[in-house]
This record gives C-alpha cells, structure tokens and sequence, in this order.
C-alpha cells in the first residue's frame, strides 16, 4: 500500500513498521496542523450585507492561509442558511452532518476533490 508523505506538513508523525517482513509500514499517522477559519456576523444587518462582508472576509482568510502554505481552511458552522452559502458561494465542502466545513486550496483557486477531513 502506497501512504502519503507523513513527514512534511505535519508537526510530528508516527509509524509502525513490520521488522518481520521487509520493515512494510503497518500504520501511521501524525498530528497536522490546520487553518481555522472564524467568522462572526452582525446580526443587525440585512442578509446580504451580511454575506457580502463574508465574501471579503473570506477571500483575505484564503489568501492567508496559502502564504501560509496551509491546504485547507475549516470551519465549523451551526446555521443551515449560513452553511449553504459557505458551500455555494465560497465552496466549501461539508460532512454529513452540515457542522464541519473543509475549503481546498490550491494556488488561490478552489481545488475540486474530496476531502478526507
């Protein structure tokens, strides 16, 4: 089985080897360090003034986070409105639960695969 590059990007990773045969990797795995994204709104304000402001906030969020050399920005969202537009407007991609969000990035330009976040 071919594994990903456990020891770039990651603040440590761990691996378990086979010392009986040929010293194959059974498991690993690391800790990686991610880009959350933490947005609050003003609820005084029309809905989309609202998403207006999201929009900014969100393209310097991006921006940032690729000087960064992060891959992808979370967050973590509890309004159904909220997190539609996340996804149709920011392109965002979600769980199954609509809680948790991942955004791919890739040279400033949303990346279109899955997510194993």
């Amino acid at each position: 089985m071919e594994f990903p590059d456990f020891y770039r990007r990651f603040h440590c990773s761990f691996k378990v080897i086979d010392n009986d045969l040929n010293n194959k990797i059974i498991a690993i795995g690391g800790i990686r360090p991610i880009a959350e994204a933490v947005v609050l709104t003003n609820q005084d304000y029309p809905v989309r003034t609202r998403m207006e402001a999201l929009l900014k906030i969100f393209n310097g969020v991006k921006y940032s986070a690729e000087k960064l050399d992060y891959t992808q920005i979370h967050a973590f969202a509890y309004d159904e409105e909220y997190v539609k537009h996340l996804i149709t407007r920011i392109g965002f991609k979600c769980n199954v639960d609509n809680r948790v969000l991942s955004l791919d990035l890739k040279n400033g330009q949303k990346e279109r695969r899955s997510s194993s976040t």
